[in-house]
């Protein structure tokens, strides 16, 4: 199936974002937007894994927020013990997508 042209261009505009990151926060969140825009979501968070309390620190917010998100939060975090599908994830070491229109579902990448 050929990919329409306003999608290449698309992808190509994100390649060229994330090739001018001027700092590390920066890459990340041109890589998030990036891949936000591969999936068609309107939404996306980074968190990373902090093992000595048992969950995931977020660090990054971006696109539509929702109520009380920020682009850059202090003190985001979710213990595994809520979120027992993201534990299975961690040890799988594998990427993921949550869809809304699924009612929360995960699904593999």
């Amino acid at each position: 199936m050929a990919v329409p042209w306003d999608e290449r261009f698309r992808g190509l505009a994100d390649v060229a974002r994330v090739a001018t990151a001027t700092s590390g926060t920066d890459l990340l969140r041109r890589v998030s937007l990036a891949a936000m825009h591969a999936l068609g979501g309107a939404s996306v968070s980074l968190s990373v894994s902090e093992p000595e309390r048992a969950g995931l620190r977020c660090v990054l917010n971006d696109g539509e927020l929702g109520p009380g998100e920020v682009p850059e939060p202090v003190d985001e975090f979710y213990s595994l013990a809520d979120y027992g599908p993201a534990l299975q994830i961690l040890e799988s070491q594998r990427a993921f997508h949550v869809s809304c229109a699924d009612q929360g579902a995960y699904a593999d990448l």
